[in-house]
């Protein structure tokens, strides 16, 4: 599966379930990857309907985003999707009702759906006996795009049925100047980014005030939750894996080399004082990773090795931001070796240099 979005913010904290599914089912492994293109080009068209508080996120800010970044931003755009998710066991229906502005966030909005249905899957399948009716309340003109992503929840969720009314509601679209979602009016301009606050709705009533409230603090946050997103990442993810060291590759140039994908050689280079370690990535012996440090300890960097016909050395320091994207339960346990070797197993040597690409240092080509 071409995965575009690894979800390392875990904004969406049931949606890999979803992806366990889609490496058993070629179809709803093409839908989900249609989906991650469409949730990132609305992130892309519609992040300035986002606030910090020194106001909309500029192109600027969001082209600097990682991964992690533009994660948040579909995670927070899903809301102006999303009005209403209701499951109401006594007529065992689930109420899922789109705003006017469906069509510009869809992709975004039901990565949300989905996380939802996701979390009740375990739930209501084991307690329901008869299928669940889920009901989807969509406005005129919103049903673009709908019916692929309704057959892949009646694929992923086999006790659910679906039914499409009206909402009542005409969908609208961002450059249309004025959208309303739910009590609240948005007004932009799309040809300047610097100009595209949202303008709430004020009204005197304590309902509205404190939709309100909850609106500012979900919107006008959003660099803070970044921040915290990101801090929470770190120490969860990056702090204190294993890591390679001097010791650990001389010790293994006493030990008997083994084969297949994680075989370990190494080598000694006297004259530019280095050691080197080569680690086998794949069943084919195609692609390799090597762990450089210099006779006094020092880190020396990696390189990512194609042998072939014609070799390729590609050569790179980063792993922390490397591990972060491929990050999986139980990678602070593995080597980074470990990880590469099974992303590798999953899209290939070239699916792994185009992750590694950014971060290349240097490149030796040779015939």
């Amino acid at each position: 599966m071409g995965r575009k979005i690894w979800w390392v913010s875990n904004c969406f904290d049931e949606i890999e379930l979803i992806y366990q599914k889609a490496k058993e089912d070629e179809m709803i492994c093409s839908v989900i990857e249609e989906l991650e293109a469409l949730a990132l080009e609305e992130a892309g068209s519609h992040y300035d309907l986002l606030k910090t508080e020194k106001g909309p996120i500029t192109a600027e800010q969001y082209m600097a985003m990682n991964d992690m970044g533009k994660e948040i931003v579909i995670y927070s755009l899903a809301e102006f999707g999303l009005k209403e998710f209701n499951v109401d066991l006594s007529t065992l229906t689930i109420t899922v009702t789109f705003s006017s502005m469906i069509q510009a966030v869809l992709g975004c909005t039901f990565f949300e759906v989905l996380n939802r249905l996701e979390k009740l899957d375990g739930v209501l399948n084991a307690l329901v006996t008869s299928k669940i009716t889920l009901e989807f309340k969509v406005p005129f003109g919103g049903s673009k795009g709908l019916l692929k992503l309704k057959m892949l929840i009646l694929q992923l969720y086999p006790w659910i049925s679906i039914k499409e009314v009206s909402s009542n509601e005409m969908v609208q679209m961002p450059m249309e100047q004025v959208a309303t979602w739910g009590k609240r009016e948005v007004i932009e301009s799309k040809n300047s980014i610097t100009n595209s606050p949202l303008q709430q709705v004020s009204s005197d009533s304590n309902e509205e005030r404190k939709e309100e409230g909850w609106l500012r603090k979900r919107f006008t946050n959003i660099k803070k939750l970044l921040l915290d997103s990101k801090r929470e990442q770190l120490s969860q993810k990056v702090c204190g894996y294993k890591e390679y060291s001097l010791g650990y590759i001389i010790s293994l140039s006493e030990k008997e080399c083994a084969v297949g994908v994680g075989a370990r050689k190494v080598f000694h280079d006297a004259f530019l004082k280095k050691w080197r370690l080569t680690i086998q990535l794949d069943e084919a012996k195609y692609w390799f990773l090597s762990v450089f440090y210099l006779e006094d300890g020092g880190f020396a960097g990696y390189s990512l090795d194609y042998e072939g016909a014609s070799d390729s050395h590609y050569q790179f320091y980063e792993e922390k931001a490397i591990r972060e994207r491929l990050y999986r339960t139980g990678d602070e346990e593995r080597y980074f070796d470990e990880i590469l070797s099974k992303y590798v197993g999953e899209v290939g040597g070239s699916g792994l240099y185009e992750l590694v690409k950014p971060y290349i240092t240097e490149e030796y080509h040779f015939d």
